[in-house]
């Protein structure tokens, strides 16, 4: 494998790992909204009991219901304290080797795009006060200085280099 491609693969590598750490933040994030709307939901009222006015209509209090949505919420929480220990394990790695990265605009870079999202390209690059061709150049930088710091259970060099 020629240098250059090497590069790319390294780059390649780093990114996915990266990828994979910023989507689990979204997905923790989606986890803790359904659970606030399952929350906020189940208290809604469901029906009314007009049999003591001597009416005819839904008996059904809602109770039942409330019951299997506190039981299913509390099954999500659980899901989700899990989920927050593995993503925080994930996160501390990952930003241990970005602290690592020599020079700063790189780790800014990871840090606010992979690790801890706060953004997109554009919101980086005016946080670095760049323009977004020059975040990319950083972006391709950082992606290869980072290879070198990651878990090295996550590289995937193959064995032939």
């Amino acid at each position: 494998m020629h240098s250059e491609e090497l590069d790319d693969f390294k780059r390649d590598v780093a990114r996915v790992y990266l990828e994979r750490v910023r989507n689990s933040y979204f997905k923790a994030e989606a986890m803790r909204e359904r659970i606030e709307d399952l929350r906020r939901n189940m208290y809604q009222v469901r029906g009314i009991d007009y049999s003591s006015m001597g009416l005819r209509g839904c008996a059904d209090d809602g109770s039942g219901r409330l019951a299997a949505g506190i039981d299913s919420a509390d099954k999500m929480s659980a899901r989700f304290e899990e989920m927050l220990g593995e993503w925080d394990a994930l996160v501390r790695e990952a930003a241990a080797a970005a602290a690592m990265l020599e020079r700063s605009d790189e780790s800014v870079l990871v840090m606010d795009y992979y690790i801890m999202p706060c953004g997109n390209w554009s919101d980086v690059a005016m946080r670095l006060g760049c323009s977004y061709s020059n975040v990319m150049a950083i972006r391709s930088r950082a992606l290869l200085d980072y290879y070198d710091l990651m878990p090295e259970r996550e590289r995937n060099l193959p064995s032939a280099i």
